[in-house]
């Protein structure tokens, strides 16, 4: 033992009786079984009530595999198929989850390792699947895909609306990267592909979808409708200011500004656009708020770096 190595310690009997009475606890769970038949199985085999609740989050959790799925165009019969091996490989990863936290193998039996199960998944998956289907289930459950359910949640979108935004996100990814747009290098370039691709969501989703779409991708958005009530912005106004001030940001890039000449001549022009939106009274409260100092850049003292 080292000069700095603490003592082993040593368990005492009552220790390892607990830990013996814990380790056959979870040694009961049957991993076909879902929470409430094994929660059921515990209390049978005499576990106690406090014993049986202490236990249950961490069976919940190591219970919970992901197997979400988006299916396309697929046939039902196809969709049978993908959903039977998900069944099947739930139960095998929860063997594995349960063995990688608690230590325990399901019934003793060996026990692969999660990337091992993982493949054999996906490989079974593919074998259902023809060429066409592959291409289409790919694409539906691709990170793009995840990405756009994320923002899309609790929207309803029909099969269509949902496969080609789900195809516009993998092909803008496949330029840019994934990523949301903070988390991305700035450039023109990507501001002006991110505005013609929420151009084509806006058209598709209309407004109302839209309003919800991007309060989730663009925490500037977000921000902006938390803006002063009197203003009582439309969604489409929302939107459309929103725009402008996107629209701005694009053209200060791409005209590289560096002079407090050249920054007023460029924020006039939208001074008009966004008074033309709003209305006198409503402009002159925008304008007023801490949002709206981008109209009047040189008034604020606001300097742009050469980018």
């Amino acid at each position: 033992m080292g000069a700095n190595e603490e003592p082993e310690r040593i368990m005492s009997t009552t220790e390892l009786t607990q830990l013996e009475r814990a380790n056959d606890m979870w040694r009961q769970l049957q991993v076909a079984e879902d929470v409430p038949e094994n929660l059921c199985r515990w209390r049978q085999a005499g576990y106690t009530a406090a014993e049986v609740a202490a236990a249950e989050p961490q069976l919940r959790e190591i219970w919970t595999v992901p197997a979400e799925r988006n299916f396309g165009w697929l046939h039902e019969e196809t969709v049978e198929q993908i959903k039977a091996v998900d069944r099947e490989f739930i139960t095998q990863m929860r063997a594995v989850r349960l063995y990688e936290m608690m230590g325990v193998r399901a019934r003793g039996k060996p026990v692969p390792s999660a990337v091992e199960v993982n493949l054999r998944w996906r490989q079974a998956i593919l074998r259902v699947l023809d060429y066409d289907e592959v291409s289409e289930f790919r694409l539906m459950n691709s990170v793009s895909a995840r990405n756009v359910s994320r923002l899309t949640e609790g929207l309803v979108l029909t099969r269509s609306e949902q496969r080609m935004l789900f195809t516009w996100q993998r092909d803008f990814d496949g330029l840019h990267g994934t990523g949301t747009l903070a988390a991305r290098p700035h450039s023109a370039d990507l501001l002006e592909d991110y505005l013609e691709q929420w151009g084509l969501i806006r058209d598709l989703l209309g407004d109302e979808r839209f309003t919800v779409y991007l309060g989730r991708a663009d925490p500037e958005f977000a921000a902006m409708q938390q803006l002063d009530p009197s203003l009582a912005l439309s969604q489409k106004e929302a939107l459309d200011l929103w725009w402008l001030r996107k629209k701005y940001d694009l053209a200060k890039w791409r005209q590289r500004l560096t002079t407090t000449r050249s920054m007023q001549d460029l924020a006039e022009g939208y001074q008009g656009q966004v008074e033309e939106l709003l209305g006198a009274a409503r402009y002159e409260t925008y304008i007023g708020l801490e949002a709206g100092r981008w109209l009047y850049p040189a008034h604020y003292g606001i300097k742009w770096a050469r980018r």
